[in-house]
Formats: C-alpha cells, structure tokens, sequence
C-alpha cells in the first residue's frame, strides 16, 4: 500500500486530512524527528542530510521517504507508528475516543466528534497547549456555561488554570515542544474518569 492510498484510507476511516496537515505546516512542535524518523529518511535519500532540512521537508515527502525505507513491507502497526511519529496523531488513541463522551479538535480538524460528546479537547496548531471546554450539548443538558468544578480540580493537578481570553481550562507546555503522549494519555484519563462517575447517563 502506498502512502496516497494510506493517506486516503486515514481520510476516509478517521475523517483526518494528512496532506491538509502536510499543508499547513502542523504536528508535533520538537526540534527534529526521532531517531527512527532521521535514520529512515537518511537511508531512503541514500545520503548524509541534516536534521534541519529534514525538518524543514514537507510532511507528506516525509512519509514518502519513510515509507520508502520500509521497500513496501509495512504492517499496520508500522503505517500507525509512522503517522504518529510524523505527524502527531495517534490513531490507536482517537480509535479509543468513541463513546467516551469527549471529542477532540486538533491539527486544525476534527480528529474525532459525535453528536453525544460532553467535552472538547482543543490543541494547537503544534500540539504545544491544549485548552479543554464543554460541548454545547452538555450546556443544554446540564444548565452549566462553563467546566464543571469537580473536572477543574481534577485536571488542576497535571497543570491546567482557568483561561479567561479562552473561557476554557488551558495548559501550554514550558519546554515549548508538543505536549508528550503520555501527558495527553493522562488528561484524557481523568477526563473519560469523571465522565463516567458523573455524566455517564448524558453520554
């Protein structure tokens, strides 16, 4: 299977647009690729090529290269890790979103939504802050404008405050890197956690 045609399965299964990523410039905000991403690209381009300009190459050539250095024997675990790895989206994570109650927009696209959602998960561009406020659905079902008190506290503790200018609980990452997996893993723990001790019935 070819990149196009993963890209256009990614598309047509999750609603994600790769090369509107791609276009866009977004993802994961480091300094460079991993060092499964750097050596890949290296080994498909058969020379010595900085980090920055790889960096710097478009997504979607990057995933033409990796892809190239896997000589078309990839598995759909490797296809996963490889949009992770590129382009920040956890696609094993967003799977998992489904019935939980929580939506979550991010790379300037609804990664997941449905109609019966409570929350929404909102990240930037480079995934570097996220900012977390309920759905219009909760507001109608439960009277409530704003996050419920018990879900501020609880996110609290991983960072999160109260920003005004976004009406919305907001944690940007100090190191002004894109916010880990497993910080984004936590979140949404607590988050699906509450959910169920509070709002299950609403789901």
């Amino acid at each position: 299977m070819k990149p196009k045609e993963i890209r256009a399965i990614v598309d047509g299964v999750y609603g994600i647009d790769l090369e509107a990523v791609s276009e866009l410039g977004v993802g994961k905000q480091t300094s460079t690729y991993s060092d499964d991403v750097i050596q890949r690209i290296r080994q498909a381009l058969g020379e010595e090529v900085s980090d920055e300009a790889i960096t710097k190459m478009p997504k979607v050539e990057v995933m033409e290269l990796y892809w190239e250095s896997f000589d078309g024997k990839m598995s759909g675990d490797d296809m996963r890790k490889m949009i992770n790895a590129i382009f920040g989206i956890n696609l094993a994570g967003i799977s998992g979103l489904e019935g939980t109650g929580v939506s979550l927009f991010s790379k300037d696209q609804w990664i997941s939504r449905y109609d019966h959602d409570l929350f929404v998960v909102h990240t930037g561009a480079d995934d570097v802050d996220v900012w977390i406020y309920p759905t219009d659905y909760f507001k109608k079902q439960t009277g409530l404008e704003e996050n419920p008190r018990g879900l501020e506290v609880a996110l609290t503790a991983l960072g999160f405050a109260y920003n005004e200018e976004k009406n919305a609980l907001y944690y940007a990452n100090p190191t002004g890197e894109s916010v880990p997996d497993n910080f984004k893993g936590q979140t949404l723990g607590m988050m699906i956690g509450f959910i169920k001790e509070n709002y299950e019935d609403l789901k």
